[in-house]
């Protein structure tokens, strides 16, 4: 079915036809329709392997950015209900000086770590990095010519984690579009499925602790006074 026939048979398309751009997006050649035929580039179809990549880095930074904000406006929230309480009369605080000190320390301490690793300035490289690939990747030069200026500009970006090419293998995998390279298709083995998976549950377990240390920490420290 193609994307006029669907206007045609939405009603709601006839009945708004502002808003039938929303289905000329299926024409997009970011998306093309599952009816064209795949054709293979050769060795170039590294460079939109590479091009994957580089987006999923560019996501990871600014994941990462993100959290390390939530972390810190997370410890400095507790840091102050820990000083308004020790100053309250309607609680006592145990050892507040030291768990202050202990909270304040870990907030320098992942504030100066977070800061060296320049997650917002490494995520604009990856963009731009991805951005020459894909007009690389489109353009219609020589395949040798395509392949020089590609080996010539990787070295200038930062490169990709193993873990960035296996969430795009695995994104492949989940949604039955699979991805080709100079031979063909990828083959995505279990082990990556795998691997992937058990990292992603270990990283969201490491958020979870990290979230809950604080509140462990008031919670046995601060008591109502009776």
């Amino acid at each position: 079915m193609t994307a006029s026939d669907v206007m045609r048979r939405c009603p709601y398309c006839q009945v708004r036809p502002s808003y039938a751009f929303l289905f000329r997006r299926i024409s997009d050649p970011m998306s093309a329709p599952t009816t064209t035929p795949y054709v293979s580039r050769g060795p170039v179809e590294r460079i939109f392997l590479t091009y994957k990549a580089r987006i999923t880095a560019e996501n990871r930074m600014k994941r990462m950015a993100l959290w390390s904000q939530i972390i810190v406006a997370w410890y400095s929230v507790w840091i102050t209900a820990v000083s308004l309480a020790d100053i309250s009369d309607r609680y006592t605080v145990r050892d507040g000086g030291v768990v202050t000190t202990f909270l304040s320390t870990a907030i320098l301490t992942a504030s100066i770590f977070l800061y060296g690793q320049r997650y917002e300035i490494r995520g604009a490289g990856f963009r731009e990095c991805y951005l020459k690939l894909r007009e690389l990747y489109d353009s219609n030069d020589d395949v040798a010519k395509v392949l020089k200026v590609y080996n010539d500009l990787l070295p200038s970006y930062e490169n990709h984690s193993r873990s960035d090419y296996d969430q795009i293998l695995f994104d492949a995998w989940f949604s039955k579009k699979p991805l080709h390279d100079a031979n063909g298709e990828v083959a995505i083995s279990r082990n990556v499925i795998i691997s992937y998976v058990a990292k992603a549950i270990g990283r969201f377990v490491l958020f979870f602790v990290i979230m809950v240390i604080p509140i462990i920490i008031v919670f046995y420290t601060v008591s109502p006074d009776k």
